[in-house]
């Protein structure tokens, strides 16, 4: 099978080396995942082979070398099904590949009586990158370890919990001291409560934080 590479590839996960082939049972057996990451994306097949991490998608198929990695960053935000956990690898030419637990069912594939249309893949998803960060440990020591949501999505996320607490407060301290109770308003301020504890676990995080690869590891391990 001749190696490539693809420019015509621009997204995550379709910027590293191309193989044309679409058998997933050539490659050995190892940790893998299989995640449909957006309603209206392709679905993508993931297995680690020694030090190489293959995916598929479509009829094509991927590779990264694990000693080519410069840096990963695993999120693990909590059980929650509106969370998703994410691993983010970065290469050495900058390139970024994102993979996550979250799989969105194909049309027509959801589970019988299942109210939602995906699911968490949690437990497949934290067997490949615990494999990943094992192994990165012997190939590629000098690479970064980080923990924790990006900054954009931790900026973010801590603007949004302190417009949310400005719009509560505010909004109290108006109907009580005007003695007013508008319904419309209590149910918007209900609403900023409700999504509040899915903020917090990454506002408590403080952010990406370079750690051991041995405390990567426990993350990981916990879940």
């Amino acid at each position: 099978m001749t190696t490539r590479q693809d420019p015509a590839q621009t997204s995550d996960f379709e910027t590293a080396q191309v193989t044309n082939s679409s058998d997933k049972s050539a490659l050995p057996d190892s940790p893998e995942l299989t995640v449909r990451p957006a309603p209206f994306r392709k679905t993508r097949f993931y297995r680690l082979d020694g030090d190489v991490l293959h995916w598929t998608l479509a009829s094509r198929s991927y590779q990264l070398r694990l000693a080519d990695i410069k840096s990963i960053r695993v999120h693990m935000p909590g059980e929650s099904l509106e969370l998703t956990a994410r691993c983010m690898i970065v290469d050495r030419s900058g390139k970024k590949f994102d993979i996550g637990d979250r799989h969105w069912f194909e049309p027509g594939m959801r589970p019988p009586g299942s109210p939602r249309r995906f699911e968490r893949r949690t437990r497949e998803f934290v067997a490949l990158v615990r494999s990943i960060v094992s192994r990165l440990e012997a190939i590629n020591p000098e690479t970064e370890f980080v923990k924790g949501p990006g900054w954009i999505e931790w900026g973010f996320s801590a603007l949004a919990g302190v417009a949310g607490v400005a719009i509560f407060t505010t909004g109290a301290y108006f109907m009580l001291s005007k003695g007013v109770w508008d319904i419309a308003a209590i149910a918007f301020m209900l609403m900023v409560v409700a999504y509040m504890p899915f903020l917090w676990p990454i506002i408590r995080s403080g952010g990406p934080r370079r750690v051991p690869s041995r405390e990567l590891g426990l993350v990981l391990d916990k879940c």
